[in-house]
């Protein structure tokens, strides 16, 4: 459900009609009746007839279509038995136009929750806007799962993978596929058409300005074909196409989109700047801009500080996010995040480069305009390559946390591990825990969890020195202790693993967290050993390669979103029996070294520093 979450490209919007008259809200009608197989690549909702339906963006063999399912609908769980039923289904709230709002049905069922199986109500209500007006009626009840976005719900609830491929029965009623039944999914090589766009501003008082100064040149790249819109003559460049004002530019370019069958157009800070200062220009210039493949602009949803930029039928990726992530966790490093520095440091070669503040010059100048599009190509193509390099790691990523590939693209390493963690609950009949009030989150924070042991220097000159580290510390802890909320202080455990302060988890039942980890860890091994077997540079290098690198990131990140005061499965005690479990076996292996005669110098985390002193490695060993 999607009470306080912004709402996708479409979502709880009439969607256009489209010549086949508005269609019942159920199945139920005759109609063409088919099987068929498409990746999933994005999924939303539209409303129709004050209902939610689910639509779906698949890649075919050819091309993207859209599939419906109008049979979903939303829901939360209230902990209690059938004896609450009347006093729920009796609640009439108020919607923003006075309507009333109810809820439609309620079923007993039985889930876990924080280790212990309890009755709970599954009650239903009509469409996923109406979920927060409802739940302002039951603070007098224990209510669950009422905050997850709606689409994200459907992807939980029929175990769809994103990026894999679906196979579906369906019902075509007017234009629109139904799914009526699905399947089976498979993991599968898919390519999407794929665009690089860059565009160059006039700017002759520093930053450019939006309303006034006009987009010179938008250059675009593909696999087969580049080319640079202008409005101004460029001589000898035979890759530039010379329009007759700059609103016949952004014209020229919703039709490159469309002559080109786009599905992923890519740039790098497009959602902060390209996209939002061509929208701009249009609204200046009273052209439309024609990005979607219904003819529509793009939509714009806040994620954290940044914005995300939706465009229909079309996945746009901003790569800025995407390196700024890898870096900042370690997965590749990039001192600048200007385009420039990344692609020469990730790619290994440089690019050409200008002055950014002389564009206006090089523009007016005849001779040098020619340089400038040469500039505006390279960056298009640049854009491109850097899109070739990353995103197979993001695509397996998606995949991995059961997140659309456009939510990955922009998310933290601890939404994605949020997201694996509900779908895995889903599986095993856990309630997903609620996300912590604004207080609550406040309070654990100010409540701060001790950390790693590190043990420092003596500052001076040291040669010969071997470095031993822990593979996968903090993981391995988790795994091998069962450390888990869900197992914590478990009341059928006589015999517990303790961890240092004194927090006892249950040796029975495996939880949630230690299971998806194990999990991870077992299939990257198996993933790094049949890398080794494969060719590099091949497709299938390439996907395993990317898919073992995705893993590991997923897999260093369960202490930190288990720590994280936001976070829907937070736990002090667990958190905490980490590092305490953390400390205790680094100084056992200090102290087990110290005891061999070897002299420590330094040790950190998971790692210590021994000097040799004149021992062979062997010895070391």
């Amino acid at each position: 459900m999607n009470g306080e979450k912004p709402r996708r490209q479409g979502e709880g919007q009439e969607e256009p009609q489209t010549g086949e008259g508005r269609s019942p809200p159920r199945f139920g009608m005759n109609g063409e009746k088919g099987t068929m197989k498409g990746v999933l690549i994005d999924i939303d909702y539209i409303t129709k007839d004050q209902r939610a339906i689910i639509r779906m963006f698949l890649k075919g063999k050819e091309k993207l279509f859209k599939l419906y399912d109008d049979r979903f609908e939303p829901y939360i769980y209230i902990e209690g038995d059938e004896k609450l039923i009347p006093k729920i289904m009796a609640i009439t709230a108020k919607g923003k136009m006075g309507e009333p709002i109810k809820f439609t049905k309620a079923e007993k069922t039985s889930k876990w929750i924080g280790g212990v199986k309890k009755d709970v109500l599954k009650v239903y209500c009509i469409h996923p806007g109406h979920v927060p007006i409802l739940r302002d009626y039951l603070a007098d009840f224990k209510i669950y799962e009422h905050n997850i976005p709606f689409a994200l719900r459907y992807i939980i609830d029929k175990q769809l993978p994103p990026l894999q491929e679906i196979e579906f029965e369906y019902v075509k009623i007017g234009k629109r596929k139904r799914v009526t039944k699905y399947l089976g999914t498979k993991d599968t090589g898919f390519k999407l058409k794929t665009m690089a766009f860059d565009i160059e501003t006039y700017n002759p008082h520093g930053a450019p300005r939006p309303k006034i100064d006009p987009i010179v040149m938008l250059s675009y790249a593909t696999e087969e074909k580049s080319g640079v819109l202008s409005f101004k003559k460029v001589k000898d460049k035979g890759f530039v196409q010379i329009m007759n004002d700059e609103g016949e530019v952004l014209k020229r370019f919703g039709e490159v989109l469309n002559e080109n069958d786009v599905e992923m157009l890519v740039g790098y800070n497009s959602a902060m700047f390209d996209l939002p200062y061509m929208q701009e220009r249009s609204n200046a210039l009273k052209v439309p801009l024609k990005l979607g493949r219904d003819g529509s602009s793009f939509r714009v949803k806040k994620a954290g500080m940044r914005d995300v930029a939706r465009i229909m039928g079309r996945l746009h990726i901003d790569l800025y996010p995407i390196i700024w992530f890898l870096s900042y966790i370690g997965a590749m490093k990039v001192s600048s995040l200007t385009l420039k520095n990344a692609y020469r440091e990730l790619m290994g070669k440089g690019t050409m480069e200008v002055e950014r503040l002389d564009i206006w010059k090089m523009w007016d100048d005849e001779n040098e305009r020619k340089m400038l599009a040469d500039y505006s190509l390279a960056d298009a193509k640049a854009t491109l390559e850097l899109a070739e390099k990353v995103l197979p790691a993001e695509v397996e990523l998606s995949k991995i946390s059961h997140m659309p590939l456009l939510d990955v693209c922009n998310a933290s390493s601890g939404q994605m591990v949020e997201a694996l963690l509900m779908s895995r609950s889903f599986l095993r009949d856990e309630i997903i825990p609620n996300k912590p009030t604004g207080d609550e989150a406040k309070t654990r924070s100010e409540n701060p969890i001790e950390g790693a042991y590190v043990k420092l220097p003596i500052p001076g000159l040291y040669d010969n020195i071997a470095v031993f580290d822990f593979r996968g510390l903090y993981p391995s802890i988790i795994i091998s202790h069962n450390i888990d909320g869900g197992t914590l202080n478990c009341k059928d455990c006589e015999d517990a693993f303790v961890s240092p302060q004194g927090h006892r988890f249950c040796k029975k039942k495996q939880g949630l967290i230690p299971q998806v980890l194990d999990e991870l860890i077992t299939v990257r091994g198996k993933l790094k050993d049949a890398v080794k077997k494969l060719k590099p540079g091949t497709d299938e290098y390439q996907r395993m390669f990317a898919r073992q690198w995705a893993l590991k990131i997923l897999a260093n990140s369960f202490y930190g979103y288990m720590a994280y005061p936001r976070s829907r499965w937070y736990s002090r005690a667990s958190a905490e029996s980490v590092t305490g479990w953390g400390r205790y076996y680094i100084q056992d292996t200090i102290k087990q070294a110290e005891d061999a005669g070897f002299e420590v110098l330094y040790g950190d985390t998971d790692s210590i520093f021994l000097l040799m002193k004149g021992k062979k490695k062997e010895e070391v060993l």
